[in-house]
């Protein structure tokens, strides 16, 4: 009776609290979010009713990042084997953390030995996604972007989004052939990707290779605009000898 008495009252002051988060969250009251984590922190520290506390602190992103890291990393303290609560929470840290410093705790995470293969799996998706921030931070022709693309290949050999990346890095760096190898590769893993088509045609028109450059923009030009102003682009050049 003790133990029904006792999950009767649990239930109760989880719905108190899903109706408080809806109530906050439905004025905008960002006090009475924080006020509702702090009230509640013995169940926050006990990893009971997870959800609330973790989507409290979503919706103090931007306002208040001391607070939301500091309840990020409770649940992940009170939260040991809550593999979604604790993938969420790892996600998330990218808004509140220096890369640096996600990348730590995703190390940590990872060192540990009860983690599930699927589990272990989506912590390479995060990592993979700092990463990925890291590149669109960038200026695009920084070193760093081929040191960043690299690694997440190292993890994801056949990722488009640093093999995209990548060629594009080559390309701004000035390293046609290169960048010609790669956008080549990806069109033709994907004929319907029009950003790698986009890529080529641009790289080819730099290594002065216009018939190939016209002949790739031709059949493109009605599903993306952007063929044909690089089309123009091309024929301007050439009426003006600068692709002679």
């Amino acid at each position: 009776f003790v133990a029904l008495e006792t999950d009767i009252l649990m239930d109760i002051r989880t719905g108190m609290l899903l109706a408080a988060l809806a109530q906050a969250k439905a004025a905008g009251n960002l006090e009475g979010l924080i006020e509702l984590i702090r009230a509640h922190s013995d169940l926050l520290d006990r990893c009971q009713s997870p959800e609330v506390f973790f989507e409290a602190a979503n919706e103090l992103v931007g306002t208040n990042g001391q607070y939301v890291k500091e309840t990020y990393m409770r649940l992940l303290r009170a939260c040991h084997r809550k593999w979604d609560i604790r993938l969420g929470i790892l996600y998330a840290l990218k808004s509140v953390l220096p890369p640096a410093d996600t990348l730590v705790e995703l190390t940590h995470e990872e060192g540990r030995t009860d983690l599930e293969p699927k589990y272990r799996d989506q912590l390479v998706d995060i990592r993979i996604a700092v990463f990925q921030d890291q590149i669109a931070a960038a200026p695009p022709d920084a070193p760093e972007i081929e040191r960043l693309a690299t690694t997440i290949l190292t993890l994801r050999p056949e990722d488009r989004g640093a093999l995209t990346s990548l060629a594009w890095w080559y390309f701004n760096r000035g390293q046609y052939e290169q960048a010609a190898q790669g956008f080549t590769t990806l069109a033709r893993r994907d004929p319907k990707d029009l950003d790698a088509s986009y890529g080529l045609a641009n790289v080819l028109m730099k290594l002065k290779r216009v018939d190939e450059a016209l002949a790739l923009i031709e059949p493109l030009k009605v599903r993306d605009a952007r063929f044909v102003a690089l089309e123009t682009d091309i024929l301007m050049d050439i009426r003006t000898g600068m692709l002679l």
